[in-house]
């Protein structure tokens, strides 16, 4: 993430000092693996050429909230969400035997769990935009008891044991069901989807115009292909479910003013074809609560967002020439 509102004059200029309270630090990554830099004899990186945008895609937005999962068979997960907001109150759980439905309502049937679980859940995902359950019966020894792994969006999961194993050796289920915070009033309606026609290394510059509300958020995905059956739907979003562990998103935080800004991110490069840009409004990470503006950021256009080629600056050593091509 580069933050422009951190920036001071003449931060990268040489003899720099910083203003007092502004003092350069280093970065907690908090990682639990440290890494440790070193320098490395590697050629340096230069930008090959720059390749427009063939075509930008708006996509819709969809803020539709999932409140309810029910009859859900043991060990797959109870998934509820609350796009755009987060999640205020857990109002039901139960691993079991619950009846009823998302429609007419989910409540403890025969057996179940207590409502120890009800309060474990909502200490895991109230606050969160999103969250799942998965919950199964008598796990191997030495725990005599069921599970329920909770996950919420951030990652991580965390394990709690129900009480005893609920309604004995039967098939279970688990219900749930949330409440959201109300949508805030300014949350962008579209995301953007630039095709550049060929894959290639590089990092991509974006120029967001004059008058972009300080603080507005630009964050840009790439990918190597869209979304697609039998993965995921065919919206126009990009795909990045290929990309295992890599996590190839890159986050801008205008500093706003009259004059246009620009951004090209340093020390790291992505491969892709796609690049998805979502701009929100200033203050929009900070969901569920009151925006300090309520100005949204203008719309981008096919020009906003050039891709830059990057590659090892190494010098030619052979070269091949043929009288007829291939």
């Amino acid at each position: 993430m580069y933050d422009a509102r951190e920036e001071q004059p003449g931060w990268d200029q040489v003899g720099f000092s910083p203003a007092p309270g502004k003092e350069w630090r280093p970065v907690d990554t908090n990682f639990t693996v440290v890494a440790r830099l070193g320098s490395q004899g590697m050629p340096p990186i230069e930008a090959v050429r720059e390749l427009p945008a063939l075509s930008v895609t708006r996509v819709n937005l969809s803020y539709t909230p999932t409140l309810c999962a029910a009859s859900v068979p043991e060990g797959q997960p109870a998934t509820v969400a609350c796009p755009g907001s987060i999640i205020n109150a857990v109002t039901f759980v139960s691993f079991g035997l619950p009846n009823g439905s998302c429609t007419a309502g989910v409540h403890r049937g025969t057996c179940g769990t207590t409502d120890n679980l009800t309060a474990a859940v909502a200490s895991i995902c109230v606050g969160q935009e999103s969250c799942s359950v998965t919950c199964v019966g008598r796990v191997p020894p030495p725990y005599p008891n069921g599970q329920c792994t909770l996950t919420n969006a951030p990652g991580g999961a965390t394990k709690l044991f129900v009480e005893g194993e609920p309604c004995g050796p039967v098939k279970k289920q688990t219900a749930l069901t949330v409440a959201c915070k109300p949508l805030p009033p300014d949350l962008p309606r579209y995301k953007y989807v630039y095709d550049f026609g060929q894959e290639f290394a590089g990092v991509v510059r974006l120029t967001l115009p004059p008058g972009t509300p300080t603080g507005t958020r630009a964050t840009l995905k790439h990918a190597e292909a869209l979304a697609h059956p039998p993965l995921a739907p065919a919206d126009g979003s990009v795909y990045m479910g290929n990309l295992f562990w890599a996590n190839p998103v890159d986050v801008y935080i205008a500093k706003g003013g009259t004059a246009p800004e620009v951004y090209e991110p340093s020390f790291t490069y992505h491969g892709f074809r796609y690049v998805e840009l979502l701009l929100e409004p200033p203050d929009a990470s900070m969901v569920g609560q009151r925006r300090s503006q309520s100005t949204g950021p203008p719309e981008p256009g096919l020009a906003s967002v050039v891709g830059v080629n990057l590659r090892s600056s190494v010098g030619e050593v052979s070269n091949e020439a043929r009288s007829a091509s291939l």
